[in-house]
């Protein structure tokens, strides 16, 4: 059964180029909590079980959308997170209506990490 989980971060970093980070903070330094979910799956042959996660996205915000990404992490509050860990439902359209409804949009700090690296110019996309 997969199971939900909470990623906490300072950040989030996304390259819209290869070779560019761009940093999203949230102001004041407070910590950024992103829906995810995990699961341990054991191979039928007995060898060593498999844990995986994925931060779960949505929409880019305006504000996101503006530096040049189309996704980013669904975000949650305090409140909202321990909500999320305690979830037990199995229906797929039931989290996402309860994740999309419990979805928070901060206001990002935005800053360049690094600059595009140099030699990746021929691999942008406009």
């Amino acid at each position: 059964m997969v199971k939900t989980q909470i990623s906490i971060t300072s950040g989030i970093y996304q390259g819209p180029h290869a070779g560019t980070v761009i940093r999203f903070a949230a102001p004041d330094a407070e910590l950024i909590l992103a829906a995810g979910i995990y699961d341990r799956w054991s191979p039928p042959d007995g060898s060593p079980p498999i844990e995986s996660f994925a931060i779960i996205t949505q929409g880019a915000s305006p504000q996101v959308l503006a530096a040049g990404h189309e996704r980013q992490p669904l975000l949650l509050s305090r409140e909202s997170g321990l909500t999320w860990l305690a979830k037990r439902e199995k229906d797929g359209a039931a989290l996402k209506d309860w994740l999309l409804g419990a979805a928070v949009v901060p206001s990002f700090c935005i800053s360049t990490d690094r600059a595009l690296a140099v030699g990746w110019e021929k691999r942008r996309r406009d």
